[in-house]
């Protein structure tokens, strides 16, 4: 056996032989040896190939035209998609070769025609035997397009068909945003998961008309604002909706109408509350106001339903997620301060937020209230003269660290720090400390996001 290449040039061999034989028995040849002319003008030449010629003219051109479409392009790749079925092009196969058989030339026809439905038979099994197993490429929805893990450009526009469990994702352009199964696995039957639900491309409406001050926002139907969504407005207790009580979103990313507002009943005769603004980090590098919130919730709830503490007034508690983050603690602010009602307390959570908060309070004359911030920073009373917390400092564990290092009879200590104010302040206070107790700090290493190189090197 030899390369597929050779089975192709064999195959493509055979047809022009073929081409070659059928043209020479219309022109009247004896149909043995192409390279032999015969004469026209013989009567026994024309008496013994009157029979064949009369076969030829009812059958031999359409025998032709048919084999040549089910053999010449069956054979080449029937032969060259499994290897194991590659022959050698010289000396030609005999039971291929046109001289060795010992039939008439119809019957010669007429054994090639089965032939050559047997092979497109063949192949087409070969064919079903060798495809892979997966599912075929899907369109992706308008305005958007198809992310494929793992695969080049050149790749992405030659494939037709993706492996089982392989994922897609559908992304979007611009700023739209996506409504449905983001992402699609292929599945061992053929298809993809949840072809049942539509993904779409859609833009989305501005998030602010999604919240209220004192009162509640109804999204229908749940999920991101885009193209379709309605919100309800009501407002709570003690207070006059002044606007529609329901907008939506429009197909430009519009809100059919403008925001609605809550504001005080004066003639409210219940009793009156007060709200405490919070900047709860629900999300960020420490999220520590998953836990936090429920507790204060909690405090609220006993404080309002206590008659010897505010019989009078009840409490309410207005909260953003700050993320940990000074910047968007900012904005947050902001919004606090500047939009109704008025709140009397603030409420932040980590060290950073709290001391950008606190040194904008006291502009407001506003106390804040801490329930999560250790750094020894913010026990500076002429910084934050408005700040009070109910964490301790982080200073408070110094004098224990020290007392253990002197417990192990340890001389000299490596410290590694992150470089924020609460960590650095930290420090400070434990190498004075240490140095009081004559134990030395020989390396001192500090990182701002990845300690990896700051590790090796204390290595």
């Amino acid at each position: 056996m030899r390369h597929c290449g050779e089975t192709v040039e064999f195959t493509h061999h055979l047809c022009s032989q073929m081409g070659e034989r059928l043209r020479l028995q219309r022109r009247g040849g004896d149909g043995m040896s192409p390279g032999v002319k015969t004469s026209r003008n013989s009567d026994s030449s024309q008496r013994a190939n009157g029979r064949r010629t009369n076969c030829e003219s009812r059958r031999g051109d359409q025998l032709f035209r048919d084999f040549k479409r089910a053999v010449c392009p069956q054979v080449p790749f029937l032969i060259c998609s499994s290897p194991p079925f590659c022959f050698s092009p010289r000396p030609m196969p005999p039971f291929l070769n046109l001289h060795s058989f010992p039939f008439s030339y119809c019957g010669k026809m007429a054994f090639l025609f089965i032939l050559s439905l047997l092979l497109g038979s063949f192949s087409l099994a070969v064919a079903s035997r060798n495809t892979t197993a997966g599912c075929a490429i899907i369109r992706p929805p308008r305005d958007g397009g198809i992310r494929y893990r793992g695969l080049t450009q050149e790749q992405i526009r030659s494939v037709q068909v993706l492996p089982v469990d392989y994922e897609i994702e559908y992304i979007c352009r611009g700023n739209r945003v996506i409504v449905g199964p983001k992402v699609r696995k292929c599945l061992p039957d053929g298809t993809w998961t949840d072809l049942n639900q539509r993904s779409k491309c859609l833009l989305p409406c501005a998030r602010v008309w999604t919240s209220l001050e004192n009162g509640r926002v109804t999204v229908h139907p749940p999920g991101p604002s885009v193209e379709g969504t309605i919100l309800h407005y009501s407002c709570l207790e003690g207070f006059i909706l002044v606007g529609r009580n329901s907008t939506q979103c429009t197909k430009l990313g519009k809100w059919d109408s403008p925001k609605p507002v809550c504001h005080y009943d004066r003639h409210y005769t219940g009793k009156k509350k007060l709200y405490i603004g919070a900047l709860f980090p629900m999300s960020g590098g420490w999220p520590g106001g998953q836990a936090c919130l429920p507790a204060a919730q909690m405090a609220l709830d006993l404080v309002n339903k206590r008659t010897d503490i505010l019989p009078d007034y009840e409490l309410e508690l207005i909260h953003y997620d700050s993320m940990c983050d000074p910047g968007e603690a900012t904005k947050l602010l902001y919004d606090l301060l500047y939009t109704e009602p008025i709140k009397i307390v603030l409420m932040p959570g980590c060290s950073s937020v709290s001391t950008l908060v606190a040194e904008a309070a006291r502009m407001w004359n506003l106390i804040v209230l801490s329930y999560g911030s250790s750094s020894p920073a913010l026990s500076n009373r002429q910084r934050f003269p408005t700040f009070f917390r109910t964490h301790p400092s982080a200073t408070l564990h110094n004098p224990t660290r020290v007392q253990l290092f002197q417990k192990w009879k340890w001389t000299k200590i490596a410290t590694i720090q992150q470089t924020t104010e609460v960590f650095t302040s930290t420090l400070d206070d434990l190498e004075q400390r240490v140095k009081e107790a004559g134990i030395e700090i020989s390396v001192r290493q500090s990182f701002l996001t990845d300690p990896a190189v700051a590790v090796k090197n204390l290595k």
